[in-house]
């Protein structure tokens, strides 16, 4: 059975469904327009910004390293600073202080909080002409020290005559790993270390104990075998018969006797 459609059939059937093709996108158009209205002009999801935990960094440091980071973004860019949905729930915020930044999202409160984590103190780093710098446990450089005296602080010497800028690390990402391994190892241990020296031409650490002994090792390799050495020879009361350990060869560690 065959269905014949007039003209006249066939012009309403084309100016339907452009009525309904048009009144489709007029109402889409109406949403998305009325939705973008509701999340960039109405005050429901404006919201304040507050910060938590940020003892030595000011609130306006904070606020502008994070608002760096979110207008950086999409929905920064479209909604703004203080839009509710532009903020994520954590940012990738770093200044030599700051180490981490947490989002504390309150829609009903209209708040975001911005809780700091701020790097703490675990020793200070000097250069040649002794410009010091706190570092934290991550090796970052983040504020001037003052040129420490006594064992109570870790303090690492290097004889580079430029120090790295705050918010760098103290040493070559390739060297880290072995100079922390040396820092741990003598914090865990108690065995007393006055101070430590990178030498930077020999890519080398050395240690030197209160008692005087002098400690060589590699940065090059893992010196935990070389660590453990030592503290053997520390437990069996070997370590105080001699002048110094070298410990710059891999699986090897040479003695001078006093």
């Amino acid at each position: 059975m065959e269905f014949y459609i007039t003209e006249e059939g066939r012009k309403r059937q084309i100016r339907w469904f452009k009525v309904k093709l048009y009144g489709g996108l007029f109402l889409a158009t109406a949403a998305l327009a009325g939705g973008f209205y509701v999340l960039n002009y109405t005050d429901f999801l404006q919201v304040s910004i507050e910060t938590q935990g940020n003892q030595r960094s000011r609130p306006e440091t904070v606020l502008a390293a994070a608002s760096d980071k979110v207008l950086a973004g999409f929905w920064g860019q479209l909604l703004g600073f203080n839009n509710y949905f532009s903020w994520p729930s954590r940012l990738d915020v770093q200044t030599p202080l700051i180490a981490s930044v947490e989002v504390h999202k309150e829609l009903f409160k209209k708040k975001i909080i911005l809780v700091v984590q701020e790097r703490q103190p675990y020793g200070v780093f000097c250069g040649a002409q002794r410009q010091c710098y706190w570092f934290d446990k991550q090796g970052v450089l983040f504020e001037p020290a003052p040129v420490p005296d006594g064992p109570l602080i870790i303090k690492v010497l290097s004889d580079a005559k430029i120090v790295p800028a705050p918010g760098k690390n103290v040493i070559a990402e390739l060297f880290r790993p072995a100079l922390f391994s040396v820092l741990n190892f003598f914090e865990e241990t108690k065995i007393g270390a006055d101070r430590y020296e990178i030498k930077t031409e020999l890519q080398e650490i050395q240690v030197h104990l209160l008692d005087g002994v002098l400690l060589r090792l590699s940065l090059r390799f893992n010196p935990d075998a070389s660590l453990r050495a030592i503290q053997s020879l520390q437990e069996k009361g070997e370590l105080k018969k001699v002048f110094y350990v070298d410990a710059t060869v891999e699986n090897r560690l040479y003695l001078k006797p006093k």
